[in-house]
């Protein structure tokens, strides 16, 4: 074991005792990532398409910042450390990817034992609700942020 589980995963059953991740997901595809202008020597000046962490990660912080905001609007402090938060959060602020790409009672598993990867590593299951593929699924921001900034 690395790291036990935190407090507030205590109610997921399958981490044995072990901190899980993902918390939450986001696309990182490149196909369908982001328009980002380039303009600085060395690199094509123009459009390009951006995916990956270095997508996700600025966009999930936006929408803390905008949480922090509307918290701030509200007299209230910061979020602060948002992992304890998203456990507290209702599960319809997040697109879960089962229902959404799977439709109901679907799953997948991740690398797994294909002959087309050939890895013999056997995956993690995707489900419904959190998991330790995709955590809850990506934020739906319409929903998310305000029930981010309402928390105490």
């Amino acid at each position: 074991m690395l790291f036990a589980a935190p407090s507030f995963q205590s109610g997921i059953s399958n981490l044995q005792g072990q901190r899980g991740i993902p918390d939450l997901s986001w696309n990182a595809a490149v196909n369908g990532g982001v328009l980002v202008y380039t303009s600085f020597p060395g690199v094509r000046l123009g459009w390009h398409t951006v995916g990956g962490t270095s997508a996700s990660s600025p966009q999930l912080a936006g929408l803390v910042a905008l949480a922090n905001q509307l918290r701030a609007q509200a007299g209230k402090g910061p979020v602060g450390y948002l992992n304890p938060r998203l456990y507290q959060m209702p599960a319809s602020d997040f697109n879960d990817i089962i229902p959404v790409t799977f439709g109901t009672g679907g799953g997948v598993t991740t690398l797994g034992t294909n002959a087309e990867f050939g890895t013999g590593i056997p995956g993690m299951p995707t489900t419904t609700g959190w998991d330790l593929t995709t955590g809850f699924g990506s934020p739906k921001a319409d929903k998310f942020v305000p029930d981010l900034a309402a928390q105490p």
